[in-house]
């Protein structure tokens, strides 16, 4: 089922198109550029750039472009975020004497911890939030951006062609996906290192920062952040985790070194730096240095990056590192504490649920207790959710989000996560008053935790009292208690498996999220009928309207990735796309993960009005293997009526419910059939009459 989720990340989305326009150095507009046109359809753009440039390789520009466009409208890219802005005024600030270049290039962010950044032919240069939120200063940032500019400026992704894998690259995520698209060479990445360096140099920035720049890229493996993780961050005066639950000492960070680089397409970050350095040092700089024009804004754009990364982290389901990530940035910058401490909420309302759905035999239960391969003070957190067991973690996130529901009464999510919580301790765990102490745990007892050996750690089966006892003391003193025990009254005469899984009957406003269709030649998979693809789609897209209107079901959604409204935001398929993708990540829940109950409250709370009480969401494809005798992929009509061989057609649909996570439907079927109207149009009736049923 992964693989089947993971075709579905190419679901494409809808944005309004953003004019590359950037600011000069001197702060003065700089005149506007066309840049890259987001509802620029595919193919016209693929007919320009081969009428444009004849000798360019007609199977890399349409596979180039139809991938990046499917990427760019996936809801994974930011095309106008701050962050993205401030790039441009970078570049602008590199590129001050080329406005040809300047115009030709357009900066986007691609939502992911991953630390990497990749530039296109056509000029599209994506840099993940993970390598934004680990910039140190404006000078760090001019090397990543005059990077990218040279491998364009020499056109390196067009040069490197015959490297690419023909893999299914959907079934990647968005990192590997580029990493494969854009397989530079060894001797390519040296030159982007050697010219950015002299673009830099051109530009005045401080040459110093430049290796400074492979330090980020060496450690990308670590925490952004790395600061002491406090014991006492969690606890009051009721609430006191036993001292087995940490560490006196964690592991040091040792720096990994890759010495052979004869078998990779990049050379190692140890040779880079040597290089650099040389370079560097070779030829004087002609202008005066400096780090960043303006050091406030930048300590902005690190803040707004750090808490970008945090959110990302949630998405990607990686909540004990989202969780320390928050707690550093915290520490460091406390004007961002009421950010930082919504994504601590959320790291723990995850890590409750998760824990609440696996089984011992799980591989994931078996993650959640390693945490000696983890370096620095990350390993306390790993170590602390080792002890904590699956109750206890959700004891440990209802106080925490409770309290913070409290101080921040406006945020509407810490009340969606808490309540949830609340239903999980009482329902679930048929938790009540009975098994917690109104008081904190005795002195002597928290005593006899301490740990004997260097480490901290205790050889004891348990802590000398249990944890969750007391834990919710303080808060059962308070308007909680009211709370708890209503919860725990409905319960009594309530199953909380039957509350979890009740649904709608029959299903009302279902979001058809963007059918997807692919088509491929049996024989050689990696050649891919685009255009088949896009006329197949459309005609699926009317089946559904056509037979979902006829029946019960109200279609609220269908977004098409040809639908082009310059005018109109389509923010909501990102937060969908969100949902979908940490659903995936996530596996079988009680109830929506936390990015996926963001995404659904701001829905509700700012999406559209036919969005805002949407509970279904529908994720439907098509994937179609056949013997074509031709493999002229530029065809606008490829000649499918000339299918040979033994095709295989595979259909796939998955019914989500979003208040609860649960999956109604789960269809997968296969023929050994064409992929015909006449197939589809019964797929589709087939489909429908099962979702009235439900």
């Amino acid at each position: 089922m992964k693989q089947l989720f993971s075709v579905l990340l190419f679901v494409c989305c809808c944005l309004r198109p953003v004019a590359a326009q950037v600011s000069d150095p001197t702060g003065t507009q700089s005149s506007p550029c066309a840049g890259d046109n987001f509802f620029l359809p595919t193919e016209v753009r693929i007919n320009r750039q081969l009428k444009e440039n004849p000798d360019a390789n007609s199977a890399f520009v349409m596979r180039s472009n139809f991938l990046l466009d499917r990427l760019l409208w996936g809801g994974q890219v930011e095309p106008d975020d701050t962050l993205s802005q401030m790039a441009r005024r970078v570049a602008a600030r590199l590129l001050v004497n080329d406005e040809l270049t300047r115009c030709a290039i357009s900066i986007y962010t691609l939502n992911s911890s991953d630390v990497n950044a990749w530039t296109f032919d056509r000029g599209v240069i994506l840099i993940t939030t993970g390598l934004y939120a680990r910039i140190e200063n404006e000078a760090q940032l001019a090397f990543v951006l005059a990077h990218e500019i040279s491998h364009y400026k020499s056109k390196h992704a067009l040069n490197t062609f015959a490297l690419q894998s023909c893999d299914d690259l959907q079934r990647c995520s968005a990192p590997e996906r580029l990493n494969r698209i854009n397989s530079y060479s060894r001797e390519n990445e040296m030159e982007a290192d050697r010219e950015g360096i002299a673009m830099m140099r051109a530009a005045g920035y401080d040459l110093s920062t430049v290796t400074s720049v492979f330090d980020l890229l060496q450690y990308s493996y670590l925490p952004v952040h790395e600061v002491k993780f406090r014991k006492n961050y969690f606890e009051d005066e009721s609430l006191v985790l036993p001292s087995q639950y940490f560490l006196g000492l964690v592991n040091e960070i040792v720096r990994r070194d890759v010495v052979n680089d004869t078998t990779g397409t990049h050379p190692t970050i140890r040779k880079r730096r040597v290089v650099a350095d040389f370079l560097r040092d070779s030829v004087p700089s002609a202008m005066p240095r400096f780090i960043a024009s303006n050091e406030i804004q930048f300590l902005h754009f690190r803040k707004l990056a750090n808490k970008a990364l945090g959110k990302q982290l949630i998405c990607e389901a990686h909540y004990r590192e989202a969780l320390y990530h928050a707690y550093a940035i915290q520490e460091l910058w406390p004007d961002v504490k009421p950010e930082a401490e919504l994504l601590i909420a959320q790291s723990l309302y995850g890590i409750a649920l998760l824990r609440a759905t696996l089984h011992k035999g799980d591989d994931d239960i078996s993650n959640f207790t390693r945490y000696a391969g983890v370096q620095g003070e990350l390993q306390q957190v790993y170590y602390l959710f080792s002890k904590l067991g699956a109750m206890e973690s959700a004891v440990l996130a209802l106080h925490y989000n409770w309290k913070c529901s409290t101080t921040y009464p406006e945020n509407t999510l810490f009340v969606g996560q808490r309540e949830r919580l609340l239903k999980l301790v009482t329902g679930f765990y048929r938790l009540d008053e009975n098994d917690f102490s109104l008081q904190g745990p005795p002195a002597e007892q928290q005593q006899k935790d301490a740990g004997n050996d260097v480490r901290g750690e205790v050889y004891a089966t348990k802590p000398s009292y249990d944890f969750h006892t007391y834990a919710l003391a303080g808060l059962l003193k308070t308007d909680f208690r009211e709370a708890f025990a209503e919860r725990v009254s409905f319960y009594s005469s309530h199953s909380f498996i039957d509350e979890i899984t009740a649904h709608d009957h029959p299903l009302k406003r279902i979001v058809l999220f963007d059918p997807f269709i692919k088509i491929t030649d049996r024989k050689h998979p990696g050649n891919q009928f685009f255009y088949e693809e896009e006329k197949k789609r459309l005609e699926l897209e009317r089946n559904f309207d056509l037979q979902m209107e006829a029946g019960n079901v109200t279609k609220v959604s269908c977004a098409s990735v040809f639908y082009r409204y310059p005018d109109q935001q389509m923010t909501e398929r990102t937060l969908l796309s969100q949902y979908v993708n940490e659903r995936l990540l996530t596996g079988p829940l009680f109830f929506p993960a936390p990015a996926g109950l963001a995404a659904l409250e701001q829905l509700r709370l700012n999406g559209p009005a036919e969005l805002k009480n949407t509970r279904y969401i529908l994720l439907a494809g098509i994937t179609s293997q056949q013997n074509f005798k031709t493999t002229d992929l530029q065809s606008i009509a490829p000649e499918t009526s000339s299918v040979s061989g033994k095709p295989r057609t595979a259909y796939f649909a998955l019914l989500l419910d979003a208040q609860n996570g649960r999956m109604l439907l789960n269809e997968y079927s296969v023929s050994k059939k064409a992929l015909t109207a006449k197939q589809m149009i019964a797929w589709v009736g087939e489909l429908c009459v099962k979702i009235n049923h439900l």
